[in-house]
């Protein structure tokens, strides 16, 4: 399966007593600390992936840029 994610990263969770392991994608990174930033669904924010305490590593996913209308549909400058 292949992942598009708009920084090419995803952040890999192992896991803790109460969730199960997970994949969450890289939103942004932190500017003063160049840490990967995802967001939280819990609180509505970015959180920096270090904060988690089951984080396990950063991988490279493919770079989603542009979209392309299909379907008989169409963009307009």
């Amino acid at each position: 399966m292949r992942y598009f994610t708009g920084t090419g990263q995803l952040a890999i969770f192992t896991g803790t007593e109460t969730t199960i392991g997970r994949t969450a994608h890289v939103d942004a990174w932190g500017e003063s600390t160049g840490v990967a930033l995802v967001v939280d669904p819990g609180r509505g924010t970015r959180r920096p992936v270090t904060d988690y305490p089951d984080f396990s590593h950063l991988e490279q996913a493919d770079q989603a840029l542009a979209a392309v209308p299909g379907d008989g549909r169409r963009t307009r400058w």
